[in-house]
């Protein structure tokens, strides 16, 4: 569904980055105009903070890796780099489990390529100061759905101009030529998500009995 959703709505490729798992990502490895991806949720070591960061074009062996060293973040983006594996800092101004501090930030710019500075799910002051991170950096700048319930697939993406499959896209990424469009987010959309979640987990649980 989410795959069909995607190209339904205009998108030439289709990214699946579910959080800490590529399982649903790799049942459609086969086709040409997918990219396995996943969003890491890795912690600072010693710390209640965590980052969400987002890695495309990964394989499972790679995976099984990122998953052990996504407990230390600052282990993950050395081999992360090691790996040459384009790597983003997602929603960067939103709080995940503590908040993201410019000592932190800072810590993971050498080893990253690029910001979330269009996220779809989140609020536009959100997204303007991924952008500004972004722009003092130079870092690359991409977008993404975010989308948990399926509402904004294929509303929020990115591009590389002169990409026409997805080896020169992925080229395109890696090279800094990347650019974001499509929607931002706002307390509409969210209390629609935090309602489909509701539904889902009621029907999850009348399934159950």
């Amino acid at each position: 569904r989410v795959y069909r959703l995607a190209k339904e709505r205009g998108m030439a490729l289709v990214a699946i980055t579910d959080h800490d798992t590529i399982s649903g990502a790799l049942t459609l490895s086969h086709l040409p105009d997918v990219i396995v991806g996943c969003e890491v949720s890795a912690h600072f070591p010693g710390q209640k903070v965590d980052v969400h960061l987002g890695v495309l074009d990964i394989t499972e062996r790679q995976f099984r890796q990122i998953d052990v060293l996504r407990h230390d973040v600052l282990e993950l983006v050395q081999y992360l780099r090691d790996e040459a594996i384009f790597t983003t800092i997602n929603h960067v101004a939103s709080q995940v489990n503590g908040r993201l501090t410019p000592a932190h930030i800072a810590a993971l710019l050498p080893w990253v390529d690029a910001f979330e500075v269009i996220n779809g799910s989140r609020l536009r002051r959100q997204n303007r100061t991924a952008l500004a991170l972004a722009e003092s950096s130079r870092k690359a700048r991409v977008g993404g759905s975010d989308s948990h319930t399926g509402r904004g697939i294929g509303h929020t993406w990115t591009v590389v101009d002169g990409a026409t499959n997805r080896e020169e896209f992925l080229a395109g990424l890696r090279s800094g030529r990347a650019r974001a469009e499509g929607r931002e987010g706002s307390y509409f959309t969210m209390a629609s998500d935090m309602l489909r979640f509701a539904g889902y987990a009621v029907r999850e649980a009348g399934d159950g009995q």
